[in-house]
């Protein structure tokens, strides 16, 4: 499944499918220095009562001098303890226990990042988009395998988290810069 992002921020974008269906969404009201709260949501089935309708899957809290939090079902979890991370700046790996209760990581590098179950199997590749020269925006995209399907919720929101993080890693190294 091609899903493309109708934007390069990952904090405020629509996850479209091959047929023009936005199937998930996430937005930052008011974020204000890489701080606010991405909601994520998920597009359900129309029916004939109401037509489409969306409900939020999850929440991540973005904080500055501490780590983001995530909103999942009632539960508020620390990312640390949601998804352990290791290595540095643009090139870590993220883990979670997904819904199935097998575990997954995330590799992300510069541009793009893979999730991998740990058979070694790819279940999915995406990119959340870039900012290039002038301000202008490269929209991002996200690759799922038929072996991800089933835990698509869990992949968009740690895709979300993933992408939001090294996104803000980047805005804070060149505001440094």
């Amino acid at each position: 499944m091609h899903l493309q992002m109708t934007s390069g921020d990952i904090r405020d974008a629509a996850f479209i499918d091959e047929h023009g269906h936005a199937l998930y969404r996430t937005s930052t009201p008011h974020h204000f220095f890489d701080t606010g709260t991405t909601s994520i949501t998920k597009a359900l089935p129309p029916n004939k009562k109401h037509g489409s309708a969306t409900t939020e899957i999850a929440q991540i809290e973005w904080e500055w001098f501490r780590q983001a939090e995530f909103h999942i079902n009632g539960q508020t979890i620390d990312a640390k303890d949601f998804m352990q991370s290791s290595g540095i700046l643009f090139s870590k790996d993220y883990t979670f226990s997904a819904p199935d209760g097998r575990s997954y990581r995330w590799s992300t590098h510069l541009s793009s990042c893979r999730l991998e179950a740990f058979d070694g199997s790819t279940i999915a590749e995406g990119s959340g988009g870039s900012s290039g020269l002038l301000g202008t925006m490269t929209e991002g995209f996200l690759d799922i395998s038929p072996g991800g399907y089933h835990i698509l919720d869990a992949i968009i929101i740690t895709f979300a988290f993933v992408e939001g993080d090294k996104q803000r890693k980047k805005r804070a190294a060149r505001r440094a810069a």
